[in-house]
C-alpha cells in the first residue's frame, strides 16, 4: 500500500510543480482515481525510484503515467488522474 501512496503523493507533486503558481486559499488538490499494479516486492531500506509523466489534461483534470523502479527494475506502476479543485462552500 505504501508504494500506491507515494506514486500518488508524486503525482501531487508533478501536478503542483507543473501549475507554475501556488495554490489559492479556496483550491484544493484532488486525486479522482489511480489504477495500480505491483510487480515486485520492495523491503524497508530498498530505494525506491519514481517517475512522473503528464499524459495530457482534459476539462481540467489531467492524467499521469508514474512508474517506480528499484536499481532500475519496475516493481510498481500506475495511472493517476488528478487536478485541482475549488473548496465547496
Amino acid at each position: 500500500m505504501l508504494l500506491g501512496e507515494a506514486m500518488a503523493q508524486t503525482t501531487a507533486v508533478y501536478l503542483l510543480h507543473q501549475r507554475g503558481r501556488a495554490l489559492q486559499a479556496d483550491e484544493v488538490p484532488l486525486l479522482v482515481s489511480i489504477d495500480c499494479s505491483f510487480h515486485a516486492p520492495v523491503f524497508p531500506g530498498d530505494r525506491i525510484d519514481y517517475r512522473t509523466r503528464h499524459l495530457g489534461s482534459k476539462h481540467g483534470w489531467s492524467d499521469f503515467r508514474v512508474r517506480a523502479t528499484r536499481g532500475g527494475r519496475l516493481v510498481g506502476r500506475a495511472t493517476v488522474k488528478a487536478g485541482v479543485t475549488r473548496r465547496p462552500g
